[in-house]
C-alpha cells in the first residue's frame, strides 16, 4: 500500500527546513556587520545563539487550497566546521530540529550536512513530535534528470559512455547509481568511496538491478582520468575533483554542498562542463526569504521535496538514511502532480540549458 496515504488531518499544517552556512561567506551576505568580527570570535557567538529562524516559506498550499504554512531554521556552524565536529554538529542539529518541533512544525527537512551529521536523519526519527525527510529521494530524482540531459546535449550515448559515482554508497550517490543503472540504460561505471567492504557492497547490489553491468570499485580519485561523466555526491571536507584528474570533454555533475569540484575547473579546462546539480524549479508563487545563492524561484531539492510532502500534508518519516527507489518514484510522482520540475541546467550559476 502506498505509503503517502499517512496523511495529517490538522486544519493547519506548518512544516520547517534545516540550513546551515556553507561557509563565512554565507554569514556575512545575512549579516554584513559579521565581517568585522574575527572568526574564532564569530564561531562562539554563533554557538552561544544556537538554531534560530532566518526566514519562511512562503505560497504553499494543499489541494483543497489551505495554506502550508513554512519556515527556515538555521544550524549555526559552516560546513567545515560541521565536518570537523561531527558530535558537535549533531547536538546542534538535534537542538534545530527540537527548536523546529517545539514551535509546531509537523514535517522537517535537513538541508545539506545538518543530513549527513545526524545519519541521514535516523537518529532523529522518534525523539519529538514531528517526522524527518532527508530530501535526497527528490534530489535523487532531480539529478538523474539533469544528468540524463546534459548527455543528450553532448551526444553522449549513456549506455555507451563510462560514468563515476565519487560517494557512491552514500545516501544520494547510491541512489543516483540506481537510477543511472534503471532507468538510464548504463553499462559501465566505477564506484569510488573510502570504505571498501561498503563499495563491494554496493557493487553487489548494483549487479543485481543490471547482471550485466560492467562495473569497478575503487577508493582513488585518479581512476575519473578515464570517464565520461562524472557525479560527485560526496560529504567531503572541501575540494576534492580538480582539472588535472579529467578527460578531456568529461561532464562533471556536482550535487555537493558545500560544492566539492574546484572553480579553477572553468578556467584551465573550458573543455569540461560543470553542473550544478539537483536544483528543483517551485511552482509560480511559492518561494522563500532566506538567501541560498539560486535564482528566484528555484531551491535546492532537498528542500522542495519537505515543500511537497508538507503540501500533502504528510504524515510519516519519508526520506531517512539511504535512499529507496520506491520513494523516488513517489516523490517523482508527486513533484509532477504539484508542479515541481527540474530547474534550468546551471555551470556555477550561469544557465547552460
Amino acid at each position: 500500500m502506498n505509503q503517502l496515504i499517512k496523511k495529517n488531518n490538522l486544519k493547519e499544517f506548518r512544516f520547517a527546513f534545516l540550513i546551515h552556512p556553507r561557509g563565512f561567506e554565507d554569514i556575512y551576505v545575512k549579516y554584513p556587520i559579521a565581517r568585522y568580527i574575527p572568526k574564532w570570535l564569530l564561531r562562539k557567538i554563533l554557538l552561544m545563539t544556537g538554531p534560530l529562524v532566518v526566514g519562511k516559506i512562503y505560497g504553499l498550499k494543499t489541494n483543497d487550497g489551505e495554506e502550508v504554512k513554512g519556515e527556515i531554521i538555521a544550524i549555526p556552524m559552516t560546513g567545515r566546521d560541521m565536518m570537523k565536529d561531527r558530535k558537535k554538529a549533531s547536538r546542534e542539529v538535534e537542538r534545530g530540529v527540537k527548536l523546529a518541533s517545539n514551535r509546531g512544525n509537523r514535517i522537517i527537512g535537513l538541508g545539506s550536512l545538518t543530513s549527513v551529521v545526524v545519519s541521514g536523519g535516523v537518529d532523529m526519527v522518534g525523539k519529538y513530535k514531528t517526522k524527518i525527510t532527508n530530501g535526497n529521494a527528490l534530489t535523487v530524482f532531480m539529478a538523474f534528470e539533469g544528468i540524463r540531459t546534459i548527455c543528450q546535449k553532448k551526444d553522449i550515448d549513456m549506455s555507451k559512455a563510462k560514468f563515476a559515482i565519487i560517494g557512491a554508497t552514500g545516501s544520494i550517490g547510491s541512489g543516483i547509481s540506481k537510477l543511472l543503472i534503471r532507468d538510464g540504460g548504463v553499462q559501465n561505471a566505477i564506484l569510488i568511496g573510502r570504505t571498501p567492504e561498503h563499495l563491494q557492497k554496493a557493487k553487489a547490489e548494483f549487479i543485481r538491478l543490471n547482471p550485466n553491468l560492467s562495473i569497478e570499485v575503487s577508493d582513488n580519485l585518479t581512476q575519473v582520468a578515464d570517464v565520461d561523466v562524472v557525479v560527485v555526491a560526496t560529504s567531503a571536507e572541501g575540494t576534492i575533483l580538480t582539472s588535472e584528474k579529467l578527460k578531456k570533454n568529461a561532464i562533471i555533475y556536482d550535487v555537493t554542498q558545500p560544492q566539492n569540484v574546484s572553480k579553477s575547473i572553468s578556467l584551465e579546462r573550458p573543455d569540461v562542463v560543470v553542473v550544478d546539480g539537483a536544483i528543483s524549479k517551485l511552482p509560480e508563487g511559492v518561494g522563500y526569504t532566506t538567501k541560498m545563492g539560486l535564482s528566484k524561484g528555484e531551491a535546492f531539492s532537498c528542500m522542495a521535496e519537505t515543500m511537497i510532502l508538507a503540501k500533502e500534508k504528510y504524515n510519516d518519516d519519508f526520506s531517512v538514511g539511504h535512499v529507496s527507489l520506491e520513494n523516488v518514484d513517489t516523490i517523482a510522482r508527486l513533484a509532477r502532480e504539484n508542479g515541481f520540475k527540474r530547474a534550468p541546467l546551471r555551470s556555477w550559476g550561469k544557465i547552460i540549458l
